[in-house]
């Protein structure tokens, strides 16, 4: 079980379990579901150091066979492996610190320096835009959200997801 709260609430708080039934469940910092890591502040620190982690790994290892692939095969592995991982409930981060929003965006900018073969330091945001057309993780994150409105706002997402959009004008 986790309790979500503010810091001042949690650090009143003074059991360890709760009992359901007889049974002793211990309350816990932090639960994993469907691969969303939640801690109990809701800062998805844990959750992006995670995606972080996992992504620069890929990369490593995708560095290894970089030069036999050209670039459009590359590139579509990447788009797979690395921007799958960074859109995957990406929503939910909505509001999050900058800090953790440029770990992601570091992410990003790894996966085109490898794809555009461009030097480890070198600029290439312009080149995300340009070349790859990719956004930044806000651009991302907003635009994933505008366009889950959008669907429920048109009647084209799910039906639990449009009766919670009501248009006020």
């Amino acid at each position: 079980v986790i309790l979500l709260g503010s810091p001042g609430r949690l650090k009143h708080i003074s059991f360890k379990e709760i009992n359901i039934a007889g049974n002793a469940i211990r309350l816990v910092d932090k639960v994993r579901n469907l691969g969303v890591t939640i801690d109990s502040l809701l800062t998805f620190s844990e959750h992006v150091a995670n995606v972080v982690k996992t992504s620069y790994y890929h990369l490593r290892q995708m560095r290894s066979f970089r030069n036999s692939l050209a670039v459009v095969p590359f590139h579509a592995l990447t788009r797979s492996l690395i921007l799958s991982r960074l859109d995957y409930c990406n929503s939910l981060l909505s509001g999050i610190p900058d800090l953790l929003t440029k770990q992601l965006d570091g992410v990003m900018s790894a996966a085109a320096r490898q794809i555009l073969r461009l030097p480890r330091f070198g600029h290439v945001t312009r080149a995300m835009c340009d070349q790859l057309h990719w956004l930044d993780m806000k651009a991302r994150i907003d635009f994933k959200l505008s366009l889950t409105a959008f669907r429920c706002l048109h009647g084209l997402a799910p039906a639990y997801l449009s009766i919670l959009c009501i248009p006020v004008s």
